[in-house]
């Protein structure tokens, strides 16, 4: 975020981090509102929340930022090939369906074309498979009797 000049974002986060570090701190060192009196143990486990708490935000921020960049991507190759159906794939868009929203988003601002809906493959994570199985079939589907016909040439000879 620091590199987009964004530092009140990141400021804020931390900020979150400690202010609930700072509530839960005494809350957990002397057993108040009936929570266990952990002491000084309770200290590092409010420290610690706090800690996943702004790692948790930089994450959500993180994620939101690389699926607006996505979302631009994909306009901009719709823009230059125009094609007919828009179908995404990859752990970018199946691991993460909560930041399709943001990737449409980022999506129908970015594009000079008229809206077309975007849709995610349905292999899920294993479009890689898929694309290699494509990839690899390709010679098959664009010349069907010259590949059997290198099948056969390379079939070792039956011996009687």
């Amino acid at each position: 975020m620091r590199g987009v000049q964004d530092t009140a974002r990141p400021l804020r986060y931390v900020i979150a981090g400690f202010a609930l570090s700072a509530v839960l701190c005494p809350t957990l060192v002397y057993g108040w509102l009936g929570l266990p009196r952990l002491e000084l143990a309770g200290s590092a486990v409010a420290n610690l929340v706090g800690q996943w708490l702004a790692a948790l935000l930089f994450c959500r921020a993180l994620l939101a930022e690389r699926a607006r960049v996505l979302g631009e991507a994909v306009a901009l190759l719709r823009d230059m090939l125009n094609p007919d159906d828009l179908v995404v794939g990859g752990q970018a868009f199946t691991e993460y369906p909560e930041g399709m929203n943001l990737v449409e988003a980022a999506y129908a601002e970015r594009s000079v074309l008229p809206a077309r809906d975007i849709r995610v493959t349905a292999f899920g994570n294993r479009v890689q498979e898929a694309g290699a199985g494509v990839v690899s079939l390709g010679g098959l589907y664009s010349d069907p009797i010259g590949a059997m016909r290198r099948a056969q040439s390379r079939r070792p000879e039956a011996s009687a």
